[in-house]
C-alpha cells in the first residue's frame, strides 16, 4: 500500500493543497521493508510501547480519493496549515491514536485487522503526525524531567542515570536468538515431544494438589528455618533470592524456548533491573506472526515452567526425611507455583492477561474491560439498556481481574504471617540480621551499577574510536 506524508509548512501560500495530493497521488509506491528489517526498524523507534499517543481534538479529516477508487484522506491541522495525506490502514491507525489506547495496543489492533506486522507504518505515522504537531503533548516523567534538569551537570547527570538504571535498567543482548537456536536444537526439543507433555501433566496435577495441602492447608512459609533464635534465616533468605532468580530465569526460558519451537525470532534477551533486583526478560514479540495459538503457547510456557517446577520439588519433597534439605524442596515448590498463580492472575499486563487476550482475539482487552467495568456497565444498568456480546466479556473480565487482586492480597497476607513474621522476629533478636540483608541487595546494586557502567564507556570508547578509524580512511 501507498505510504504519502505531506507536510505544507513550507509551500508558497498561493500553492493548491489538491494540486499537491494529485502529484502525490502520482508517485510510486513505497517498497515494504522485510520482516527482519521492520522488527529492527521498531526495536530502534519504538522504546516506549507502553505510551498513549493523543491526537490533537480538532484536526480536520477529508476523503480526497481518486477517481480510479483509491482510498486517501487528507489530515489538516488547523494551528499550522499543515497536512498529511494517508491511506485506509493509516486513518484505521490514526483514529485508534485517542490517548486510551498504548502503542503497544494500537499495533496489535493492527495485526488483528490486517493480519499483517504493521510496526514500521505505525512508526512513520507517529513520526509524521509528531513533526507536524498532529500529536498533543505527552506528560514528561518525573526521571526525564530531573534528567533535563541535571543535563548540564555532568556528575549530576551520571548520578541521575544510575538511579533511574537501578530502578528501571535493561542489559539486552541481540545475540540471544542464536543461544536460545542453539539450546533448542541441541537439547531442549526433547521437552515438547509427547511423552514429555504427558510427563509434565502428571507434575501439574500434582503441584496443585500439593500446593494447596503444603501452603493452604499446613501453611507451610518461605523460609527454610522456623525458630526465631536461628542463626539460620539470614542463609534462608539468600536462598530464597537464589531460587527465586533462578525460576524467573527458567520462566524466561521456556517463553523463548517455546517461541523457538514455533520457528521464530528472540528479538532480545538479557537482564532487567527493577527497583534493585535482577530479573531475567526475553522480547518475544515476533511470536505475533503466528496464529493465536501459538501466541497463547508461548504466554502459557512461563508460568507452566513454574508450575512444573514445582510438582518436581513436591514429588521429592515427599520421599525426603524431615530435615532440613526437604524444607528447602517445599520452599522452592510452594514460591515456584505461587509465580505460577500470580503470573496467570489478569490483575497487570501479565502471562494470563496476553493468554485471555489472544484467545478472544481482543487487543485491547483490559482497556476496554476496565472502562466498561469503570463506567459504561453502569451507564447501561441505570439507563436499563441491552448488553452486548463484549459487554458480558468485559464483564467476566473484570471479575476475574477482581478476584485476582482478592487473591494476590491474600497471597501477600499470608507470606507475611507465614514468613516474614519469622523474619521480623528474628531481625529483632538479632538486628544485624538487618544490615546483612542490606549488604546483599546492596551488594547487587553495586555490580549491576558497575557493569551498566562498564557498558557506557566500552559503547562511548567504540563510537571514539570508530570516528577517528573513520576520519583517518576518509584523510
Amino acid at each position: 500500500m501507498e505510504k504519502i506524508y505531506q507536510s505544507s509548512a513550507e509551500k508558497d501560500a498561493n500553492s493548491n493543497i489538491w494540486l499537491d495530493i494529485e502529484q502525490k497521488s502520482a508517485k510510486s509506491p513505497v517498497q515494504a521493508a522485510a520482516p527482519d528489517d521492520i522488527w529492527q526498524l521498531t526495536e530502534g523507534r519504538l522504546n516506549h510501547a507502553k505510551n498513549k499517543p493523543v491526537k490533537i481534538p480538532d484536526a480536520e479529516v477529508a476523503d480526497v480519493s481518486t477517481k480510479a477508487g483509491e482510498a486517501r484522506y487528507a489530515l489538516r491541522n488547523p494551528h499550522n496549515d499543515k497536512y498529511i495525506i494517508i491511506g485506509d490502514e493509516e486513518l484505521f491507525l490514526w483514529n485508534l491514536i485517542d490517548g486510551q489506547n498504548t502503542v503497544k495496543d494500537i499495533a496489535l489492533e493492527y495485526i488483528t485487522r490486517y493480519d499483517a506486522l504493521g510496526s514500521e507504518l505505525l512508526m512513520d505515522l507517529l513520526d509524521a503526525l509528531r513533526n507536524d504537531g498532529f500529536l498533543e503533548e505527552q506528560p514528561v516523567s518525573v526521571f526525564q524531567s530531573l534528567k533535563e534538569h541535571f543535563h548540564k551537570d555532568t556528575l549530576s547527570a551520571a548520578a541521575m542515570s544510575v538511579v533511574v538504571f537501578f530502578v528501571h535498567g535493561i542489559l539486552t543482548t541481540r545475540k540471544a536468538d542464536s543461544y536460545f537456536t542453539w539450546l533448542y536444537k541441541h537439547f531442549a526439543h526433547v521437552f515438547f515431544t509427547r511423552l514429555m507433555l504427558i510427563f509434565g501433566i502428571f507434575l501439574f496435577l500434582a503441584d496443585i494438589i500439593l500446593y494447596v495441602h503444603f501452603f493452604l492447608i499446613r501453611h507451610n512459609g518461605l523460609l527454610i528455618t522456623f525458630s526465631s533464635t536461628s542463626h539460620h534465616v539470614y542463609d534462608d533468605f539468600i536462598l530464597l533470592m537464589l531460587v527465586f532468580f533462578l525460576s524467573v530465569l527458567i520462566h524466561e526460558h521456556a517463553h523463548a524456548l517455546t517461541v523457538k519451537k514455533y520457528e521464530r525470532k528472540i528479538l532480545r534477551g538479557g537482564v532487567m533491573l527493577y527497583f534493585g533486583m535482577p530479573l531475567a526478560f526475553v522480547d518475544t514479540t515476533d511470536i505475533w506472526m503466528k496464529p493465536k495459538w501459538a501466541r497463547i503457547a508461548v504466554s502459557f510456557a512461563g508460568p507452566f515452567s513454574n508450575a512444573l517446577l514445582g510438582g518436581l520439588f513436591f514429588s521429592i519433597a515427599l520421599f525426603l526425611p524431615d530435615t532440613i534439605l526437604r524444607s528447602i524442596f517445599l520452599q522452592a515448590a510452594i514460591l515456584n507455583t505461587t509465580l505460577f498463580f500470580i503470573n496467570l492472575l489478569p490483575i497487570a499486563e501479565t502471562d494470563g492477561h496476553y493468554i485471555i487476550q489472544d484467545y478472544l482475539e481482543m487487543p485491547r482487552l483490559r482497556t476496554q474491560a476496565l472502562s466498561f467495568i469503570k463506567s459504561g456497565m453502569w451507564q447501561k444498568l441505570a439507563r436499563r439498556e441491552r448488553w452486548e456480546k463484549n459487554d458480558f466479556i468485559f464483564f467476566l473480565y473484570g471479575l476475574i481481574f477482581i478476584a485476582g487482586v482478592i487473591f494476590t492480597l491474600y497471597l501477600g497476607l499470608h507470606f507475611w504471617i507465614t514468613t516474614m513474621e519469622h523474619l521480623f522476629k528474628a531481625a529483632l533478636l538479632r538486628p544485624a540480621l538487618v544490615l546483612e540483608i542490606l549488604g546483599v541487595l546492596v551488594t547487587i546494586m553495586i555490580i549491576f551499577i558497575i557493569i551498566r557502567l562498564f557498558l557506557l564507556w566500552s559503547k562511548r570508547a567504540s563510537n571514539i574510536n570508530n570516528l577517528l578509524q573513520s576520519r583517518i580512511e576518509s584523510g
